[in-house]
C-alpha cells in the first residue's frame, strides 16, 4: 500500500512538472492589454499613410486619413498584433537599438497609452524586432502586412454609414425614391479605394432622416461599377448585379 501510495505520489510530481514545462514552453503574448478594453490605435510607418482609429459607442471610426467608419474586421487583425508570440525577451540596454530599426522604429503601433516600436527583422529567421520601453523583443513577422495597409482597405465597406437611416434616394436629379432606400442602406462593397479618373456615371443623392444628404455617383468601371463619394472623393466597388440594384434595374 505505502508502495502504490508513493508511486502515485511520484506520478503526480512528474504530470506537474510536465505541465509547468509546457507552460513555460508555450510562447508569451506580446502584451497582456485586453483588446476589448482598447479604445484608441495609432500606426505611424514611414513607408506607410498614418491611421488612427477610436471606438465610439457605434464601434471603431477611423479618425485618419478619413473620418468615418472603419471596417471591424480591419480593426480586430491590428489588435491581434498585441497577442503576437514572443520568441524571445532582453533588456534593451544590452543592445543598439539603430541597429536593430528602433531608433528611430520603422514603425509605431500605439494601443491607447502603450507605444509599440516594431522595427526590422533578424537575418537568420526574419523575426521583427520590437520594443515595448526598456525591453527588447523578438516576434515571428506575422502581422507586418497589417501595418502597411492602405486606409481604405480599413474603411467600412457601406457607402452609407449603418448608423444613418436613408429616407430616400433621388436619381439623375429627380426626385427621392423610397423603394431605393433599403438597396442603398444594405448594399456592401466588393472594396474600397481612392477614386479612380472615370468621369461621369449617374448622379445619386442619398436623402438622410436627419435632414443631411450624402452625393454619390454610379460610374461604370470595366466589368463592374463604382459608387463615387463626393467627400471624401472614394470608390465603393460593386458588381454589376448590386449596382443595378442601386439604380432600381430589375430583372
Amino acid at each position: 500500500m505505502v508502495f502504490l501510495v508513493a508511486a502515485v505520489t511520484l506520478l503526480g510530481v512528474a504530470v506537474y512538472a510536465e505541465l509547468a514545462h509546457e507552460r513555460v514552453l508555450v510562447p508569451q503574448p506580446l502584451t497582456g492589454i485586453d483588446p476589448a478594453v482598447v479604445r484608441s490605435i495609432e500606426v505611424r510607418c514611414a513607408a506607410c499613410r498614418t491611421r488612427r482609429f477610436a471606438r465610439d459607442k457605434s464601434g471603431w471610426r477611423m479618425l485618419e486619413p478619413y473620418a468615418l467608419p472603419a471596417d471591424a474586421e480591419a480593426v480586430a487583425r491590428l489588435l491581434a498584433i498585441a497577442h503576437a508570440p514572443v520568441q524571445e525577451r532582453h533588456p534593451l540596454h544590452d543592445y543598439d537599438p539603430a541597429k536593430l530599426g528602433l531608433e528611430p522604429a520603422q514603425i509605431t503601433l500605439k494601443f491607447d497609452d502603450l507605444v509599440i516600436a516594431i522595427g526590422g527583422e533578424n537575418p537568420i529567421d526574419h523575426d521583427r524586432y520590437v520594443r515595448i520601453g526598456d525591453e527588447l523583443l523578438r516576434v515571428p513577422d506575422r502581422f507586418g502586412a497589417r501595418l502597411l495597409e492602405a486606409p481604405e482597405s480599413e474603411l467600412d465597406r457601406r457607402p452609407v454609414a449603418p448608423t444613418a437611416r436613408i429616407s430616400g434616394v433621388g436619381l439623375r436629379g429627380e426626385s427621392a425614391r423610397r423603394d431605393l432606400a433599403s438597396a442603398w442602406q444594405n448594399a456592401v462593397a466588393i472594396g474600397v479605394r481612392v477614386a479612380g479618373t472615370e468621369t461621369g456615371g449617374i448622379p445619386a443623392l442619398v436623402d438622410l432622416a436627419d435632414g443631411s444628404r450624402l452625393p454619390f455617383a454610379v460610374i461604370r468601371s470595366g466589368a463592374g461599377y463604382v459608387v463615387r463619394r463626393a467627400d471624401p472623393e472614394l470608390d465603393y466597388l460593386f458588381d454589376e448585379a448590386h449596382a443595378r440594384e442601386l439604380l432600381g434595374e430589375r430583372d
